[in-house]
């Protein structure tokens, strides 16, 4: 046959032996009192295939042993199967009937006459080759209730406004009336069940009620159910178990895995049975408070509660809601973490509501490395990976850029005067994240003399970028919100700067920076140092500092929260006046990002200088009407030093310095013009413009200027250096200066164990600048560099031990003391009683 059915199995391959008479059930006493010819006669059965019906209802060979004149026989034959079990579908086996008589001595035998019976399962019944009997016996038929497959299930229904869970299961065939016996358990312990209630019922279902009491919400219920004959209740199905009913919230998925990645993961929370509000259905709703046993430090929610209205039940759900979960970035390098997320009903009214705890989901978060670039002084490029090499171009070019998402930091750099040979010197920065371009830059004037000039370009209503001033004005930090940022160093040298990347880059980086791959060998791709500065190179008009990128589709900002237990206070990071600084005013609530973003080195947050909330909108377009929010663009520029503010001009650093045997420092005015021909070009001393408002507001190309280092290089010499340098510093002065300007500053000695091989880095570079430049000045913009690198691994240490010294505590104060007041050899600029945000304003201001 084309299904593979053995040919017993269909309707023409088999007979059908009918006999009601044949059932277990059927005492045949009475037929041989009657007349004994009715008696059930199998000796001169057609040996063929049979199928056992009594009735309608199909039946089987009984296969436990049947007394002495059942089956209307005096002699019934049975299944013997011992050890066997009755074939699986699609099978037959070999089995003995079995004949019940009275042995010799009177003794009663189960098997006094033994006869071979074949079996084959056809699935939805059993067919037998029987044989005749010997002798006058009959082949018996039992209505076996436990070959009846019930499966009951329980769903979950509101009776007359409480809640009920309702155990179905499936009637047989048209039989004679059956009885259900139902016993409700739930789960006690592992693999131990409490029996709650019992009932016998016609019925093709039980109802029992979730009272708060017997039954509880976070229960695992059963049903358990037992089919039998009225009248013949030894004759009985064998119990059937529901599945375990879980009456209550679940979180689906049960547990999750995330990354450092700022990807959001969705946790759906549901409730198993209907939401129940006797006597309020217009706000019928349940309120679940969610929260987080780390307080928000590793994962941040989309809400710290959410509701769940009642509806109807399906699929397992009565109610559902969804929260996103993402992992916070913290740029500590602490491992993977497992936090849990748990789910309280806030307030409930209902009593099955009350007491009730749901499980918590599992939340593991796997850490990502975050990574520093730095290009500092002659541009020497510390990439991601910690791969160093220089940067003598001119020009613009693409430090850094995420292939993953929008966020690009461009480079100017000038000639900067070397007295031997051509070198170059950062003179701007621009950095974009989403719609905000901020330009920190310089170029727009002479070496040493133009003031830094921030600009804000945003195509947002609100631009989410911070801009943080640290140590007088000298440090300046583009924060945005992935935690990214872009911080300038500035000196009269020129600006060193730093790039900071979130883990979410980790692998897709390009530019000088390199590719934030972990590997540093191949930041180059294998070229010349100088061909690989050339591939990243940005033509004229092209670059941030000239355009600012078209808005795209604005996205809804989303709210990322920190959900703490009500019970639980904000727990401060570090029970000390050294705690970090944190630009969030509070760890807890819903901000717009998922970052933490904590400082070592403190800062005065001067966004608001850059950035206001503008009473008018931008210039208006052509038919007089302001432009829509979505692309209305607004810039804000101003010099990043205030005029007459008496903290924040920057002290001229001294051009030559020479060491006496008494290790004090002798400073002199600066010496030579370094500006070049090409930037003779009229200097205005107030160059610094500030936030303009309403009509009048310029169009942000305006800020664009000619760079002419984008369009001509010229020939610039090359000489091989070597020591000593012309005014007669040597190797070994030279690194006695740079050992005395870094080594022994405050950082270089509170940080020494933090620093390792970034320090031997800092005098490398320090070494190679005094060479080109013969100019001792130019050591001392690296000391920002090794503020930079010191915090990071502050920050990346923080969560777990700290990795120097005998007395972790006294060593971390001091570190956070450095940061705090960085010591130069021109002394500290914290006296007593000054502290905290540029190390030179008054406590109380």
């Amino acid at each position: 046959p084309s299904n593979g059915k053995s040919p017993e199995c269909w309707p023409g391959g088999h007979r059908i032996l009918r006999d009601p008479r044949r059932s277990t059930s059927f005492d045949s006493l009475e037929l041989q009192r009657a007349a004994s010819q009715e008696l059930v006669c199998d000796h001169s059965l057609p040996p063929a295939w049979y199928r056992l019906m009594l009735g309608q209802r199909p039946v089987e060979m009984p296969t436990r042993c049947v007394e002495m004149n059942k089956c209307g026989t005096q002699a019934p034959v049975w299944l013997s199967l011992k050890s066997e079990s009755l074939p699986a579908p699609g099978e037959s086996k070999r089995l003995t009937g079995c004949a019940s008589w009275q042995g010799f001595g009177g003794t009663r035998d189960c098997c006094l006459f033994r006869i071979p019976v074949a079996v084959r399962n056809c699935g939805a019944f059993f067919v037998y080759l029987l044989q005749p009997t010997p002798g006058c016996m009959g082949y018996c038929a039992e209505d076996k209730l436990s070959s009846l497959a019930l499966q009951p299930s329980i769903t979950p229904e509101l009776v007359q406004g409480r809640v009920h869970l309702k155990c179905s299961y499936s009637p047989p065939a048209p039989e004679p009336p059956v009885q259900f016996r139902v016993l409700w358990s739930r789960l006690s312990g592992p693999g131990k069940r409490e029996q709650i209630h019992q009932e016998t019922t016609l019925q093709v279902f039980s109802y029992v009620e979730m009272d708060g009491a017997n039954l509880r919400l976070g229960d695992t219920v059963f049903c358990t159910v037992t089919a039998f004959r009225r009248g013949s209740p030894e004759q009985q199905s064998l119990p059937e178990d529901s599945k375990g009913f879980y009456a209550g919230i679940k979180f689906l998925p049960e547990a999750l895995e995330i990354a450092e990645d700022g990807k959001e993961h969705v946790v759906t929370v549901l409730s198993t049975v209907p939401i129940a509000c006797p006597g309020q259905e217009d706000s019928c709703k349940i309120t679940l408070q969610l929260s987080t046993e780390d307080l928000g430090k590793n994962i941040a929610l989309s809400a710290c509660q959410v509701d769940l209205q009642p509806g109807p039940c399906s699929g397992g759900s009565c109610a559902a809601a969804r929260v996103t979960v993402t992992a916070v970035t913290d740029f500590a390098q602490d491992g993977n973490r497992v936090s849990r997320l748990s789910a309280r009903p806030a307030a409930p009214g209902d009593v099955l509501w009350r007491a009730y705890t749901p499980r918590d989901v599992k939340v593991t978060v796997r850490d990502l490395p975050t990574g520093n670039c730095y290009s500092f002084t002659d541009p020497h490029i510390i990439t991601f990976d910690g791969w160093r090499y220089d940067s003598h171009k001119i020009g613009t070019f693409l430090l850094s850029r995420s292939e993953s998402r929008a966020f690009e930091v461009h480079i100017r750099q000038w000639d900067c005067g070397g007295h031997r040979s051509a070198t170059a010197c950062n003179c701007g920065v621009a950095a974009r994240e989403g719609g905000d371009t901020v330009v920190l830059d310089t170029c727009n004037g002479h070496l040493q003399h133009s003031r830094p000039q921030l600009t804000v370009k945003s195509t947002e209503a609100l631009p989410q970028v911070k801009i943080l001033k640290s140590y007088g004005g000298r440090k300046i930090t583009i924060l945005f919100p992935s935690g990214a940022f872009v911080r300038a160093d500035l000196s009269e040298r020129g600006m060193g700067v730093t790039v900071r990347t979130p883990g979410r880059d980790f692998n897709s980086t390009r530019g000088l920076c390199g590719l934030f791959d972990g590997m540093a060998h191949n930041d180059l791709n294998n070229v010349p140092e100088e061909d690989f500065v050339e591939q990243w190179r940005i033509p004229p008009g092209k670059s941030l500092f000239d355009k600012t990128p078209a808005p795209s589709e604005r996205k809804q900002r989303k709210s990322f929260c920190r959900c703490q237990k009500e019970s639980t206070k904000p727990v401060p990071m570090a029970n000390t006046k050294f705690a970090f600084q944190t630009p969030s005013p509070e760890p807890s609530g819903c901000h717009h990002d998922h970052v933490d973003h904590s400082f070592a080195i403190p800062y005065l947050d001067v966004t608001s200088e850059f950035v206001t909330h503008a009473e008018a909108e931008p210039t208006l377009r052509k038919d007089g009407k302001p432009p829509t929010k979505t692309f209305g663009q607004r810039y804000f520029s101003k010099s990043v030093q205030k005029r007459r503010s008496p903290e924040v001009p920057l002290k001229p650093l001294p051009h030559n310095i020479s060491l006496n045997s008494h290790s004090s420092i002798d400073s002199t005015k600066p010496t030579g013009d370094l500006r070049k021909a090409k930037r003779q070009d009229k200097y205005y001393k107030d160059s610094s413009f500030h936030s303009v408002h309403g009509p009048a507001q310029r169009h942000s190309e305006s800020f664009a200027y000619f760079f002419p280092e984008d369009y001509f290089e010229g020939v610039r010499m090359k000489i091989p250096l070597s020591w000593p340098t012309p005014n007669g510093l040597t190797a070994i002065k030279a690194r006695e200066i740079c050992h005395q300007i870094l080594a022994k500053s405050t950082i270089g000695l509170a940080c020494k164990g933090l620093l390792a091989k970034h320090l031997d880095e800092a005098i490398d570079i320090c070494l190679l600048d005094l060479q080109l430049k013969d100019d001792v000045a130019w050591a001392r913009p690296l000391v920002a560099l090794l503020e930079n690198e010191c915090e990071r691994r502050v920050l990346g240490s923080r969560k777990g031990e700290f990795p120097v010294g005998n007395q972790p505590s006294g060593v971390w104060k001091e570190i956070l003391t450095a940061l705090q007041c960085p010591c130069t050899e021109l002394g500290c600029p914290c006296p007593a009683g000054r502290s905290s945000h540029h190390c030179s304003s008054d406590k109380s201001e």
